[in-house]
């Protein structure tokens, strides 16, 4: 029935949300329970669009329809008031942001926040469920057997030392409780966000090593990847691979609008990148990932996640890192920001100002 296979979109966006927030409860470290956290705000407006679509079909009794038509206006209104900035311009994209509204928002990503978002995104569909006999179960979260082992994984991973007194340019660094800088120059915002995404991918890639094949957790965990490697596609190259000219500036528009030395050099290595390739992992984000085709059956969109090779995008990954660095490195005003996480010897941070807890006390 299509009301059936609108409700599976619907229900599969609701449960990569519920297992995101259940990663984020099995992680010791604050800045990976974010990273990880952050795809409860990218999911949550492609379920909204798919509970919208729920609305329309002709199966459904008016007092059905208004009933979750009211909790979905409630839901949107909420999120669209701030969060929607959180998820469209530090989430599913990584725009450059004045830091303290960075700070202030990747804060926003936290435990209270997360679960008053799932649950009422759950209560929306909840009496729907409950009124269709032919819908009974669609809740469900993802299981699986090696859940135990996930999260016994997951728990045992070491916990970053923040007693370490490091710098960082990442525009994240501070949330971190590391040095950084305050960005007077654009080219320092770009090249901050730039490292905090390759940051973001790091923390992913480790995540993925630990869930396996467990296909709920590897579903969600690689389209936090997909969703990573576009975005820092796009934050180096801009338009050059089909990223949107309304976003921040690329790193080599900045490069090469500001006369910086590294400019040819980053312009040359955009003939290192398979532009095919790009473009497929564009698509599959677009249509599985950061949003949900509404024409894609369940089975299409797993399919679109699952077949896309990592080794590809890992040669992606590294051609990108590259261009960035040899970019950065062959100008004296650049090389300096390339500085992340690196530990300075004999000191320990007094204070860690941009920090809060994901957990509320």
């Amino acid at each position: 029935m299509e009301l059936e296979r609108l409700v599976d979109k619907a229900c599969y966006a609701l449960r990569l949300m519920h297992l995101a927030r259940w990663i984020t409860r099995q992680l010791a470290d604050d800045y990976e329970r974010r990273v990880v956290g952050r795809l409860i705000m990218i999911l949550l407006p492609a379920y909204i669009e798919a509970a919208r679509a729920i609305t329309r079909s002709p199966e459904l009794l008016p007092l059905q329809k208004r009933e979750l038509r009211t909790r979905l206006r409630r839901l949107e209104k909420d999120f669209v008031e701030f969060y929607a900035q959180i998820r469209h311009d530090l989430a599913a994209h990584r725009d450059d942001m004045p830091l303290d509204e960075a700070i202030e928002a990747w804060n926003q990503i936290d435990s209270d926040t997360l679960d008053w978002f799932l649950e009422h995104s759950l209560e929306s569909m909840r009496g729907l469920v409950a009124a269709h006999p032919l819908l009974e179960g669609q809740l469900e979260p993802f299981k699986t057997e090696a859940r135990a082992e996930i999260a016994e994984a997951l728990a045992s991973r070491p916990v970053p030392d923040r007693e370490v007194a490091r710098v960082s340019n990442d525009s994240l660094a501070l949330t971190r409780g590391e040095i950084s800088i305050i960005p007077v120059h654009r080219v320092q915002a770009r090249v901050g966000t730039v490292l905090s995404t390759m940051g973001t991918l790091t923390v992913t890639a480790r995540l993925l090593d630990l869930v396996g094949h467990d296909i709920g957790a590897y579903s969600l965990l690689k389209s936090s990847y997909i969703i990573d490697v576009v975005s820092l596609i796009d934050a180096v190259y801009g338009g050059e691979f089909g990223g949107s000219h309304h976003r921040t500036p690329s790193l080599l528009e900045i490069f090469e609008e500001d006369d910086f030395g590294g400019a040819k050099i980053l312009r040359a290595s955009i003939g290192d990148l398979d532009a095919e390739a790009v473009a497929e992992v564009r698509c599959v984000r677009n249509r599985a990932c950061a949003h949900l085709d509404p024409g894609l059956s369940l089975d299409e969109t797993f399919d679109l996640i699952h077949h896309l090779d990592p080794e590809m995008m890992h040669s992606l990954l590294h051609l990108v890192i590259g261009g960035v660095e040899a970019g950065c490195k062959s100008d004296r005003a650049t090389s300096l920001l390339l500085i992340s996480g690196d530990s300075i010897s004999g000191l320990r941070p007094s204070s860690t100002p941009g920090v809060r807890p994901f957990a509320r006390c």
